[in-house]
């Protein structure tokens, strides 16, 4: 899947790229910029940091990653809270695009972000993760396949939409049947009519389903497929209910215990159909991402 919610040890992830959030002289700092320096190695990055001569706030800069385990380290300057009228929204949206160019022109094609500016830099977090999926979101419509990780420490349950938390009930009562037969058509010629009906090309379907296009591909080719890559899928086409009960149906009824259909459906039927949105409280109530 291109973006993952995770809740990792930044500098123990096995990607391409992990992002440092940096400030503005490209220092040593505390939290997570501390340990990006110590893991690497202190001395030799701050030399070359220091040799760089800084960075503005919503820019990325790249460095060597010395002792971690990966090919570079990005370095990103998010922007001080101040109250969310001083252009914060806009210099921290620009931290993560920056950031995700500058790795694919480097041809690094998974990369790991901490919660940017969500520290000692004030942005609140719901606020904070809420950009950083957004961003995400619009540089996946243009590469899907680059992998994203976003690490997200600390309490969950902050991150809930607010208007599932004041109906975090309906999640328990959504009784929803996908026992439907399914069309005659086999799955991937299905998916492929649904697409046309819904005027949604394969590049734009994997990005808003948070697929590869490789896997979207070789599901509409008759590759095997998860009850969740479907319910993705659905998602991504913006299915109403019963459209998504034929589809689900091609794997049988979904898994009584499984509360993701259940949330992607409270979601969809208030026409929010941003993936990665859903994800983001898929996440805090710990159950697992789609797909």
């Amino acid at each position: 899947m291109p973006l993952r919610l995770v809740s990792e040890d930044i500098v123990a992830m096995k990607v391409d790229a992990v992002v440092n959030a940096a400030n503005n002289q490209l220092a040593m700092g505390g939290g997570v910029c501390g340990a990006i320096f110590r893991a690497a190695g202190a001395s030799e990055l701050s030399q070359e940091c220091q040799a760089l001569g800084g960075c503005k706030t919503g820019e990325s800069v790249i460095t060597e990653a010395y002792n971690l385990p990966v090919k570079k380290i990005i370095h990103t300057v998010g922007p001080v809270w101040y109250g969310g009228n001083s252009g914060e929204r806009k210099q921290l949206a620009s931290c993560y695009l920056s950031s995700l160019r500058l790795a694919k022109q480097h041809g690094l094609m998974s990369v790991a972000f901490p919660l940017i500016s969500s520290g000692i830099f004030g942005y609140p977090r719901q606020a904070a993760a809420m950009v950083a999926v957004e961003s995400i979101t619009e540089f996946l419509a243009e590469d899907p396949d680059m992998e994203v990780y976003l690490i997200i420490l600390g309490s969950k349950g902050e991150f809930l939409d607010e208007d599932l938390l004041s109906n975090i009930y309906k999640i328990e009562a959504i009784n929803y049947d996908c026992d439907n037969k399914p069309y005659d058509e086999q799955l991937g010629t299905q998916i492929a009519n649904l697409m046309l009906l819904k005027g949604i090309k394969q590049p734009n379907l994997a990005a808003k389903a948070n697929l590869k296009t490789v896997e979207l591909r070789n599901i509409l080719y008759g590759a095997e497929v998860s009850h969740s890559k479907l319910l993705s899928i659905a998602i991504g086409l913006e299915l109403d209910k019963d459209e998504i009960g034929h589809l689900l149906a091609y794997e049988g009824p979904w898994p009584v215990a499984d509360k993701r259909l259940q949330l992607a459906t409270f979601f969809m039927e208030k026409g929010k159909t941003d993936i990665h949105k859903i994800n983001l409280n898929n996440y805090a109530l710990d159950f697992q991402t789609l797909p």
